[in-house]
């Protein structure tokens, strides 16, 4: 799933204003931003192109804002995935002076992304990526040699250190059983699922950076969770310096916290924790991710590389730091969140798998994924809610390394390209009425669990999630694990939680309560 601590992947909205602006502050900014558009306009600048290039067709837009009015402030992915049906699949617009070209069909992201590979894997130069990430780590890397250098090298150590492989699940496993305690510890009172989920999944992700988990209490990691949640809200609101810029000057706009908060993330949290295995690092005793990549920095120093002229350096390991935990804890925790959502709005559903866990599990051990192949509801209902309510709506945004064409369109270099995958997840001809939620799409008539092909819970091509099967493994676990062992109900008299959710950098449900009740298990023998 394509998300980044440093990074706004999300949409930027014309109500951003109302938190920073006056009116006539506003007015200002307007008269300033049109006489410039007008410029950029006339002379063929800033992101306009000759008339004379075939860009796909779209919507029209206003000056300065571009469409931005048009996509309201709820739910932009389903105005963008509107328009991409009414363009074929793919078409040009403006946020604000900034031309983008989005994909908005199953054929034209698959051929976009997967076939043409390498010319749309680079990363816009938006001012979230240059003045924040300035393009290190490998989720926000700008497409070259540095950034397949270090995608490569993490994919290997994360397999290396049994990343998605089976003999991981222990190490998530115990993690669910600190879940379910915590859960436990509520005795059917009422709680709000979020912190405890967040928690859980990002330990998870801990183990692999750090080699260890921590107390769910711990002082450092409470912190880092919270720094990693407030971004993931600011990030929405900061993000409007990417089509504004001069904004980023503007206190109320969030950049300013958003950047504060990246700072302590990389030289309080990560920089500290590199410096704490500096002092205890064994070539001869790689314990996890920062020992490899301590390795692997002494490794190019001793060689034949020239001085600096390496990316493995203590800074670009920060970056990857924050990527792996904005990816992996983030991405997965939000879609448990929306599992448990579905579960106390759709009881019928919860029992369904209940009673299936009962038969292919029993009730004197609990679920693991040698029982996956035969849990064919459970895996389906699964995916459904992927589908349903795709987290990452809109994508993280791509850019053209080189001119091209798409479906007979021109595609100029440096194009920023936003894949809206909330309209493959919810084509109506490939998905029938797809806003309601029904498991059963992903069984056959035999009630086999299959996998549509339209189905790109992970993304597509050369920047796709590299936490694929990690991901999977993990919903599954705590998934199983939770239903399992509870039964979820909303709070007695609690109105019916909205399952619209809210667009950010992710698609996140409202906030909400519930209610666990035990479901014991039985003595074995």
């Amino acid at each position: 799933m394509e998300t980044a601590l440093h990074l706004d992947y999300s949409l930027t909205y014309l109500h951003s204003f109302s938190f920073v602006l006056n009116l006539r502050l506003a007015l200002v900014f307007t008269a300033t931003w049109l006489a410039v558009w007008v410029l950029q306009d006339q002379l063929g600048i800033g992101g306009r192109v000759s008339r004379s290039v075939n860009l796909p067709p779209g919507p029209w837009g206003w000056p300065v804002l571009g469409i931005l009015p048009s996509l309201g402030v709820t739910a932009p992915h389903q105005r963008l995935a509107e328009f991409a049906t009414k363009y074929g699949g793919v078409f040009t617009c403006y946020f604000g002076g900034h031309r983008v070209v989005v994909l908005g069909n199953y054929d034209c992201i698959v051929q976009a992304l997967g076939k043409s590979g390498d010319v749309f894997s680079d990363r816009p130069r938006l001012t979230m990526f240059t003045e924040v990430g300035g393009g290190r780590g490998v989720a926000g890397a700008y497409f070259g040699k540095q950034w397949k250098e270090q995608r490569a090298w993490t994919f290997n150590i994360l397999r290396g250190l049994g990343l998605g492989k089976d003999n991981f699940e222990s190490n998530i496993t115990e993690e669910v059983g600190h879940l379910c305690d915590r859960v436990n510890a509520y005795q059917s009172e009422a709680f709000d699922p979020c912190l405890s989920l967040n928690t859980a999944v990002s330990n998870i992700i801990c183990s692999i950076v750090y080699g260890t988990r921590f107390d769910y209490d711990n002082t450092t990691f409470k912190r880092l969770l919270t720094l990693l949640q407030e971004n993931f809200e600011l990030v929405g609101l900061a993000g409007v310096v990417n089509f504004f810029p001069v904004l980023k000057h503007i206190p109320l706009c969030g950049f300013g916290k958003f950047l504060a908060n990246v700072r302590e993330l990389n030289s309080c949290l990560f920089s500290k924790s590199i410096s704490d295995h500096r002092l205890t690092f064994d070539q001869g005793r790689i314990r996890d991710f920062i020992d490899a990549y301590l390795n692997e920095m002494c490794g190019r120093d001793s060689g034949e590389n020239e001085v600096g002229s390496s990316s493995f350096t203590e800074e670009n390991l920060t970056w990857v730091i924050g990527d792996l935990f904005a990816v992996g804890t983030e991405t997965t925790a939000l879609t448990l969140r929306w599992a448990l959502l579905y579960m106390v709005t759709h009881t019928n559903v919860q029992q369904k798998v209940q009673q299936e866990l009962d038969e292919v599990v029993g009730r004197t051990r609990l679920p693991s994924l040698e029982e996956r192949p035969r849990l064919n509801y459970t895996h389906a209902v699964i995916n459904e809610i992927q589908r349903v309510r795709y987290i990452a709506a809109i994508t993280v945004p791509r850019a053209t390394t080189e001119d091209t064409k798409l479906n007979g369109y021109d595609i100029p270099k440096g194009t920023t390209i936003m894949p809206v995958m909330w309209a493959v997840m919810h084509d109506p001809k490939v998905w029938p009425h797809p806003d309601e939620f029904q498991p059963e799409r992903f069984l056959d008539d035999r009630g086999q669990y299959h996998k549509p092909e339209h189905f790109l819970p992970y993304g597509t091509g050369r920047r796709m999630c590299p936490g694929e099967r990690l991901a999977r493994m993990e919903l599954f676990l705590f998934f199983t694990h939770l239903l399992h062992r509870f039964s979820f109900s909303l709070p007695l008299g609690a109105p019916q939680p909205s399952l619209s959710g809210r667009m950010g950098i992710t698609l996140a449900p409202q906030p909400y309560h519930l209610v666990a009740r035990s479901r014991p298990l039985k003595e074995s023998g």
